[in-house]
This record gives C-alpha cells, sequence and structure tokens, in this order.
C-alpha cells in the first residue's frame, strides 16, 4: 500500500503544479481570460462587412453658390450656346456672384440656410437610429456569447477542471478589475475595459469640467475588441481639442473650419457626447461671421459707390473749370464789345457833328444857286438896250 501511495504522489505533483502557476503567476486579466477562451471550442462567427457607401446617411446640402449657380446656367447657356463646358459656366457665375450685392444674393443664403438646418435635423434621426441599431446587434452578439460562452463552460465542467477553475479566477479578476476602475455606472455599458491611465488626465481636462461627458461608445462595437479603447481615447482628445480650438477662433478664420468642426460634432454625439452647447456656440459664431461677411461686403459696395461718386465729381469739376473759362472769355469778349460800340458811338458822334457842318455849307451853296438862278432869269428877261459908244 504505502508503493502505490509513493506512486500515486507523482501523478498529482503536476496537477498541482499547473494549477499553482494558473492562480498565483503574475499575469493581466486579459491574458488570462485570453488563455481561458483558448481552451473553449472556438465558435466561428460570419459578419457581414458594412459597405463603404450608406445609402440612408443623409448628403450634406450645398452652399448658397450653388444654387445661384442652377438658375445662372440655364440663362447663361442660352445666351452663350458655344459655352458647353461647366468649367466656363462655372467661371463666368462666380464673377458674377462676386459683382452682386446681399440683396441680391440675400435669397440664396436663406435657401442655404434652410437646408443646413433640415440636413442637421435629418443627421440626428440617422445618427440616432443608426445607434439604436447598433444596440441591438450589440445585445444580440452579447445573448450570443454569453450562450457559447455556457456551452463552453460545461465541455470544461466535463473535460478540464483545473481549466474550469482557471476561468473561475479570471472572472472574479475581471469583477474586481470592473469594481476598481470603474467609477460610474455609464462607463459599465461601454464595448471595452477602460484600462488606459490617459482617462484620469481626460477627465481632469477643463472642457470636461465645463461639459461634463458620459458618452457610450456604442458604434465601437463595429470595431476589433483590441482597438475600442484606442479609438474611444481619440474621441475624447478629439473633443477636447474641438472645445479648445473654439476658443480660438478669429473672425479671420475660414468658414469651412467652423463647417468642418459642426461634423466632427454630428461623429461625436454619435458616440454618446454632449455637443449641444458646443454645437450652439459654433452656430452662433457661424451667424455671426456670415453677417460681418454680409456687412464687409456692403461696406465694400459702399466704398465702390463712393469712389465712383467722387470719379463722376471729378467729372463735374472739370466741366465747370471748363465753363468757368469759356464764361471768362466770353466776359472778356464782352468787355472788347462794349469798348467797341463805346468806340462806335464816340465815332458816330463826330460823324453827325461834321454832317451838320457840312449841311450848313449845303445850305449856303443851295442859296447861292437860288440867287444865280433869280439873277439868270432876271438877266435873261431884262430888255435889250444900246450901248454907248
Amino acid at each position: 500500500m504505502a508503493k502505490i501511495t509513493s506512486a500515486s504522489a507523482p501523478t498529482q505533483s503536476p496537477a498541482k503544479t499547473v494549477h499553482s502557476r494558473m492562480i498565483l503567476r503574475p499575469r493581466s486579466t486579459v491574458t488570462m481570460k485570453e488563455n481561458a477562451i483558448a481552451k473553449r471550442p472556438k465558435v466561428v462567427s460570419v459578419r457581414k462587412k458594412p459597405s463603404k457607401l450608406d445609402a440612408n446617411k443623409p448628403k450634406k446640402p450645398p452652399t448658397a453658390f450653388f444654387y445661384y449657380l442652377e438658375d445662372f446656367r440655364k440663362g447663361f447657356q442660352e445666351q452663350n450656346p458655344d459655352v458647353k463646358s461647366m468649367r466656363g459656366v462655372s467661371k463666368a457665375c462666380g464673377e458674377k456672384w462676386k459683382s452682386m450685392t446681399y440683396e441680391e444674393k440675400v435669397q440664396y443664403y436663406d435657401i442655404a440656410t434652410e437646408k443646413r438646418a433640415e440636413f442637421e435635423k435629418a443627421m440626428m434621426d440617422y445618427v440616432k437610429k443608426k445607434n439604436q441599431t447598433n444596440v441591438e446587434i450589440g445585445e444580440t452578439n452579447v445573448e450570443n456569447v454569453e450562450t457559447n460562452d455556457e456551452n463552453g463552460e460545461t465541455n470544461v465542467e466535463n473535460g478540464e477542471t483545473n481549466v474550469e477553475n482557471g476561468e473561475t479566477n479570471v472572472e472574479n479578476g475581471e469583477t474586481n478589475v470592473e469594481n476598481g476602475e470603474t467609477n460610474d455606472d455609464y462607463q459599465q455599458q461601454w464595448p471595452f475595459i477602460k484600462q488606459s491611465s490617459l482617462w484620469a488626465t481626460l477627465e481632469s481636462l477643463e472642457s470636461y469640467k465645463i461639459t461634463p461627458q458620459k458618452p457610450h461608445f456604442t458604434p465601437l462595437k463595429e470595431r476589433k475588441e483590441i482597438l475600442r479603447e484606442g479609438f474611444a481615447i481619440g474621441y475624447a482628445v478629439t473633443f477636447d481639442d474641438l472645445v479648445r480650438r473654439v476658443k480660438t477662433l478669429q473672425l479671420t478664420d475660414s468658414t469651412d473650419i467652423i463647417n468642418n468642426s459642426l461634423e466632427v460634432l454630428v461623429e461625436l454625439e454619435s458616440h454618446g457626447f454632449d455637443v449641444q452647447l458646443v454645437r450652439d456656440r459654433l452656430n452662433a459664431l457661424l451667424t455671426w461671421k456670415v453677417n460681418v461677411g454680409e456687412f464687409e461686403e456692403k461696406l465694400d459696395n459702399i466704398k465702390k459707390d463712393i469712389e465712383k461718386c467722387n470719379l463722376d465729381k471729378s467729372v463735374v469739376e472739370e466741366e465747370k473749370r471748363k465753363y468757368d473759362q469759356e464764361i471768362g472769355e466770353l466776359e472778356a469778349k464782352i468787355g472788347e464789345l462794349k469798348e467797341k460800340v463805346a468806340q462806335n458811338a464816340k465815332t458816330s458822334s463826330v460823324k453827325d457833328e461834321e454832317i451838320k457842318k457840312i449841311q450848313v455849307d449845303a445850305d449856303r451853296v443851295s442859296n447861292q444857286i437860288v440867287d444865280w438862278k433869280i439873277a439868270f432869269e432876271k438877266l435873261a428877261a431884262s430888255p435889250f438896250t444900246a450901248t454907248s459908244s
């Protein structure tokens, strides 16, 4: 009996050694879980790859310029049938758009604003519906995994007692890790285990104090499990960076920066971030920027009008100078003419005196002629007398 006992002892020592290694060897809970799952029957799951283009995703509406382009193109092609390329039409439309006033553009701005609001509403509905679908798919996958785990555990109980004990330790370790690292209930719903030390740094940032966040990261279920926490940290860093950039926006920055930020907020919102406060700020800044841009355009048009008026004024002043010069020349000629008239009047007066003198002489000569005529007739009518010898 002693020999049997001594012979049976070595057969039990390896099992105890293996068991002690599984329990006492310092390993991460993730490694222990992988080793435990590796012993289970593999379950092959066929997942349908998501299509690259989602036909249900709302399309981003165009800007006000493109709504104007639709109206411009019809009339332009009728007037210019030789221009058939879209590039030529767009170039002509761009030049016309630059020369238009705000009053002429406002109807297209209104259309673009209305379409943008419809797009944002449709995008929010789309994201909510997609998140709901992802949650349902996630719950179904969890149920399937739990079923497979139960089957695997049954196989382990029947065939591998040591692995079952190891799994129990792993499950207990995971529970302790979850209880120790998770402070909020909402984080228990994350599709990954919160392990990175970066979370403490992120949660201490000012942006997270201003707008406390409770993201769910549900869409990350579509990613590989090993990558999920990295993506989640990336989204968290993006949110903080976006809040910082909003605070440093300048009026001279491009409108595309605000529009791109609004699109990023839609993505963050689909992961459970509360972005309403930031969205309201961006929309308000965008409205102010559009208003300032419109008033700057008005100011440019006013400056152009002032330049045109100054040009017209210079032309008028030049014409006035010419008229004043002509008036001066006419006044000089009038003065000369007045002098000539005065000289003529003086000459006329002299001539009148000369005429008077001549008339006196004419009257004297006429009287002499009369006297000589009477003497002539008297002599002719007198009788003849003999002259003494």
